[in-house]
Formats: structure tokens, sequence, C-alpha cells
């Protein structure tokens, strides 16, 4: 039997097939192992493959990535490798390879489309949020359901696998774009009738909140029974209680006015 290549240090192009051998025994990326419940995160459908328009590609495809997002979710990205997410999927661990690759691949374009699921699930929620209020207090409930789920985790446990891969960074980073332009239109929409805020810039505020909420995810991961996460969002709803009386004051209303 040809022998494995067990080396910590693993030149990205042993990663890929070679001779229909993979070098699979250790994962592409490293970080924290982690220990959860078995959450199956909901991801949309990607479409066929790039192998080909068959359904049954389409479905081989899907289950790496369904069988990818539980690995990262209850083993971390240490115990993220290609036989881990094929015994999670019940499938031979070449597929992977097949329709991705690479594993770096396979983990960006299933990190992908849970943001993206969960993107419009945000853009849904916060459609009609007209307040400061409204706005923490719903980020407030689907932060609790993403702790559920464990889809920020899933991120940030990817972005720990990209520290030293410059070009994962990049494809993480950019996918924070459906985060940030969800609450840039829902912060827009609070500060419409709002003259003496309209000139704030919602885009970095924006990034701003979804920095305070991957933190907040990320702290709360260490020790799931803190309660400073809690006592947190509670003052970031008093926070917005306030700012909303100081916004419908006649001084506040007098200064936009006259500028």
């Amino acid at each position: 039997m040809p022998s494995v290549n067990r080396s910590t240090n693993l030149p990205r192009d042993l990663l890929q097939p070679r001779n229909n051998q993979y070098d699979v025994a250790k994962p592409v990326l490293r970080g924290r192992r982690r220990r959860g419940p078995i959450v199956s995160p909901s991801i949309p459908s990607t479409g066929p493959s790039s192998k080909g328009p068959s359904s049954k590609g389409a479905d081989t495809r899907q289950k790496i990535l369904d069988a990818t997002l539980i690995t990262l979710r209850t083993q971390g990205i240490a115990g993220t490798s290609a036989r881990a997410i094929a015994r999670q999927g019940k499938f031979n661990q070449a597929l992977i390879f097949y329709h991705f690759g690479d594993l770096n691949t396979a983990v960006l374009a299933a990190v992908s489309s849970l943001n993206t699921a969960h993107a419009e699930r945000y853009a849904e929620r916060l459609a009609d949020t007209t307040s400061l209020i409204d706005l923490v207090e719903i980020a407030s409930q689907l932060h609790q359901e993403d702790r559920v789920t464990g889809s920020v985790s899933v991120f940030t446990q990817a972005a720990a696998g990209a520290q030293g891969d410059p070009e994962m960074g990049r494809s993480l980073y950019s996918q924070l774009a459906q985060w940030s332009g969800v609450i840039e239109h829902a912060i827009s929409r609070c500060v419409a009738d709002q003259p003496a805020l309209q000139a704030l810039p919602a885009s970095q505020i924006s990034f701003a909140i979804m920095a305070l909420f991957m933190g907040i995810e990320i702290l709360s991961e260490l020790d799931p029974d803190a309660a400073p996460v809690d006592e947190t969002l509670a003052t970031l709803r008093s926070l917005a209680q306030v700012g909303e009386v100081l916004l419908q004051s006649p001084l506040l209303q007098g200064t936009a006015t006259t500028t």
C-alpha cells in the first residue's frame, strides 16, 4: 500500500489529488477543536456541479456542503479534514476533490452558502425595521438563534483556519459584505426621518455593529454560561431607548432644522 504523508506542514500541492491518492490524514486548516450539539445548518442548493448538470451531481455536491458545515460546527477547524467530512456525510472522500478540487474550496463554498442563507434571513427580519430599538431587539433575537444553530461560529472557525492563507482570508472577508449590507440598509431606514443623523457613515456603522456581534459570538463560545453576553445585549437595548429619546428631543430637532 502506498505510504501516506502525515507531515504537519504539507505543501498546498500535496493536498491535490495525485494518482487517485489523497493525503487526508491531517486537516488542511488548523485551529481550536469545537464541541457542541450536532445542528445541521439549513443552506440552499448551489445548483449543478461544474462536472455536469445531472441532479445526482448536484445532490452529491449539496451533501458535501452539508457535511462540511456540520463538521466545522461539531469538530472545529482542527478536526475538519476530508476524512472527517466524508465520515459525517457517509460518502467517499474522493468526491470532495472531484467536486471542489481541494478542501479549502469546499470549506469556502459551504460557508458562502450558509452566509447567503442567513443574510437573506436577516434581510427578511429587518425589512420593516424603522427604529433603533427594533433594530437592536431583532439583532439580539437573531444572535440567540445563531447561537443555537452555530452559524456564526462556523464562520469564525473557518476564519481561524484562514490564518496564514491570504487568499482564503480575502475570500472569507468578502463574504462579510452580505451581512454588513443588510445592516447598512436597516440603519439607513432607521435614520431616514432624522436629518441630523443622515450624514453619519452608515456603511462604517454597520461594519462596527457586525464586528461587535461577531465578537460577542466568539466570547460566548469561550464560556457559553457567561452572563456578560446577555448583560451586554441588555445594555445595547437601553442605549437604543436613550438614543430614540434624544432623537425626538426639540433641541436636536431644532439643530437639524437650522443646519
